[in-house]
């Protein structure tokens, strides 16, 4: 099975359980336990930008931190595999 693998199956589920060469099993909870009113991921990320900069909380910038925070991510795993 090849990496960012999305399982069509339950067999194919029980068979990544099984697999000892994988350090992480990561769950997308979003669209399927939790409906999001918005169409894009991204559109999250500016509404919560938009909401710390009306909140007064020293956050700014949310939409750039959480965007770069995944690419950067992205990087790291590409990278150890």
């Amino acid at each position: 099975m090849s990496n960012y693998m999305t399982p069509q199956s339950l067999d194919e589920i029980e068979e990544l359980f099984g697999d000892e060469k994988l350090k992480v099993i990561s769950f997308d909870m979003f669209d399927t336990l939790v409906t999001r009113p918005v169409e894009r991921t991204g559109d999250v990320f500016r509404l919560l930008d938009k909401f710390y900069a009306e909140s007064g909380d020293n956050i700014s910038g949310f939409e750039k931190i959480r965007t770069e925070a995944e690419s950067f991510l992205r990087r790291q795993i590409i990278a150890d595999t």
